[in-house]
């Protein structure tokens, strides 16, 4: 028996998993939370696995080393994030509330990566999604912040009303496609969680397909903001129907079969998320590293450049979105690094988000050490993260491929048309900033060299190189 999400966990793919589309999401069954790029949903497809039900029984608490300092700390760090007012946008409006911030500062893709404005997302942004599409806010356990917004759409005669949305699902279903109505934006995302297909990849995809119909090259014919096209080839994608078959393999390799290199966008084979990197140009190192490939979860060097951060290299200080400056390279390898050892405590993104109400690195470093009866620095935390990204890469070293960084031609050369980054590219800022990159890492052309790894004590994997 399971009384709810609190009591058990349950984890399905859906029919795009089954038909092993390259970007199949895992879905959580209750609130529609996704394990969703690189393909996850193929994997558990191709072991013919269908779902996991998991119901535990340890008291991990109860396994802490000390249960009383470790309850303590976590009810001062929820009630700060829960009485502060740094949670409230998220409270307020989920990630959505990132459309008319990052469409202001002309970083919100759109048509492909065609521009960084779209003069009508308003339409579809957090404030006006929470007034009229809004049914209710929902919080992981025990969360403080509560930042899942769920909502409803109607199209085509047909309404859904337990609807997930997130920024990255707005811009890829929305802007990037050309289109600005959300009740479609909010039918297509809602049809990505069902049948359990990556919404950013999917938005990617389509919209190089689009891109390379209005050349002439794709056998199909594609209008940006064609939203019942794009529905109809969302469901064939997740079937694997007539053209869905080809989509269903991604952006990436619908650009090298038809050999347009520059209708994708996306590095290591994985298309870019919801930030342009040549209006915000901390993402031009972060998107060119990430071992991912074009992911903005390794790191996310606009917390810099939209507002100040109290954490890191550079605490509560603004750099101009559009300067190119080695601070924001140093904050990328440092960004990285946190976030390898942040995600591997499973902690949520947002509790250190809030600005001054945020969990510090200090106080993580303090639970850790609660739990486990370790005597960890802060220092030797940020280091842990650094193994792991240098790790992380050595794999990729290993099989010999996505081994280099680079950015696609559409950012590297191609000027923005118009908005507040009208004219830039990501090219300069690239050529100088990879090379002080490796330096900051002790790597060589995208490896990391036996000295680095020796010092990280990572000598076990020297035969990689």
């Amino acid at each position: 028996k399971c009384l709810g999400e609190n009591d058990c966990g349950v984890i399905t793919i859906g029919p795009a998993g089954e038909n092993l589309v390259r970007f199949a999401s895992i879905m959580g069954s209750f609130t529609q939370r996704a394990a969703g790029r690189g393909g996850l949903g193929a994997v558990m497809g191709s072991k013919l696995i269908k779902g996991m039900f998991v119901k535990g029984n340890r008291d991990l608490l109860a396994e802490a080393f000390d249960r009383k300092k470790l309850l303590e700390l976590g009810v001062k760090i929820s009630g700060r994030i829960a009485k502060g007012s740094g949670k409230d946008p998220l409270h307020k409006y989920g990630t959505s509330v990132l459309v008319n911030i990052i469409n202001s500062v002309g970083a919100l893709p759109t048509r492909n990566f065609e521009t960084g404005v779209m003069p009508t997302a308003e339409k579809f942004s957090g404030e006006v999604l929470a007034e009229k599409f809004l049914v209710k806010r929902h919080g992981c356990a025990l969360c403080p912040i509560a930042c899942t917004k769920i909502g409803k759409a109607s199209w085509d005669g047909k309404s859904s009303s337990n609807i997930k949305y997130e920024y990255e699902s707005l811009f890829a279903l929305g802007s990037n496609l050309g289109v600005d109505e959300p009740n479609a934006i909010l039918t297509m995302i809602d049809m990505c969680n069902r049948y359990g297909l990556d919404t950013i990849t999917t938005g990617n995809t389509l919209a190089t397909a689009t891109e390379l119909s209005q050349k002439g090259k794709l056998p199909i014919k594609l209008s940006w903001g064609d939203t019942d096209t794009y529905i109809k080839l969302i469901e064939d994608i997740a079937y694997r129907r007539d053209i869905g078959n080809e989509l269903a393999e991604g952006a990436y390799h619908l650009s090298v079969k038809y050999n347009d290199p520059e209708s994708f966008v996306g590095t290591r084979g994985q298309g870019f998320p919801a930030y342009d990197p040549r209006a915000l140009k901390g993402f031009v190192i972060a998107y060119a590293t990430a071992n991912r490939g074009g992911d903005h979860n390794e790191a996310w060097p606009a917390m810099i450049e939209l507002g100040p951060y109290p954490f890191g290299p550079y605490p509560n200080k603004v750099f101009d979105p559009l300067a190119e400056v080695e601070e924001k390279i140093v904050f990328t390898v440092w960004e990285q690094n946190y976030y390898a050892a942040y995600d591997s405590l499973v902690l949520c993104n947002f509790v250190d988000q809030v600005g001054d109400d945020s969990l510090k690195p200090e106080e993580i470093v303090d639970l850790l050490n609660a739990y486990a009866g370790w005597d960890l620095t802060y220092d030797e935390l940020i280091t842990i993260g650094e193994r792991i990204f240098n790790t992380e890469r050595l794999f990729h070293v290993r099989e010999g491929k996505w081994v280099r960084d680079e950015l696609p031609p559409k950012v590297l050369k191609k000027a923005l048309p118009d908005g507040p980054a009208k004219g830039h590219t990501a090219e300069r800022f690239f050529e100088w900033g990879i090379k002080r990159y490796y330096e900051l890492r002790g790597w060589v052309n995208g490896k990391p060299t036996k000295e680095t790894i020796r010092k990280l004590g990572l000598e076990e994997y020297e035969y990689i190189l």
